[in-house]
């Protein structure tokens, strides 16, 4: 499927999609042309080339689709298991109550932060909205070093 357009529609095209896709998670400006253009035209998948004023001094551009429908734009990714505050908030209390506290019920950071990051795959920033949410809904309570913890009233109860 291809089309032809002369350069004043191209221009206009652009220039009236252009205010929604300031943010194209591009790097060229001929890259965001071809993706303006794409979404001009109606198509849900960019184009894989244009010949256009700006490749051959020409003023008209062609557009071919790619062989997939899919947008060769977007990165397809996994889900986070605890991209969620709540599922990073929950996995921190399950593995600080797994922990044996050392003295006057203290639990030390590392003894929570190493399995949530490399056992369980969770990110440096999921473990500290996890921690930071536990602390916000009172479950847990961080000395001011913030070298350990120790659960709180309500999460001790949690965990009883």
């Amino acid at each position: 499927m291809s089309g032809l357009f002369d350069q004043s529609t191209l221009t206009a095209g652009i220039r009236a999609v252009s205010r929604s896709y300031r943010r194209i998670p591009t790097a060229s400006g001929f890259s965001r042309m071809k993706y303006a253009v794409a979404r001009l035209c109606g198509v849900s998948a960019a184009c894989s080339s244009i010949a256009g004023s700006r490749m051959k001094g020409t003023t008209t551009a062609r557009i071919s689709m790619p062989p997939s429908d899919k947008d060769p734009f977007v990165k397809f990714a996994e889900p986070r298991p605890y991209a969620d505050p709540e599922a990073a908030m929950q996995k921190v209390l399950e593995i600080a109550s797994t922990v044996k506290p050392v003295q006057d019920g203290r639990i030390y950071i590392e003894k929570i932060n190493r399995p949530f990051l490399f056992e369980h795959g969770g990110k440096p920033a999921e473990y500290t909205t996890g921690m930071k949410f536990a602390i916000a809904r009172g479950l847990l309570w961080m000395h001011e070093s913030q070298t350990y913890v120790k659960f709180a009233q309500a999460g001790a109860e949690t965990f009883a």
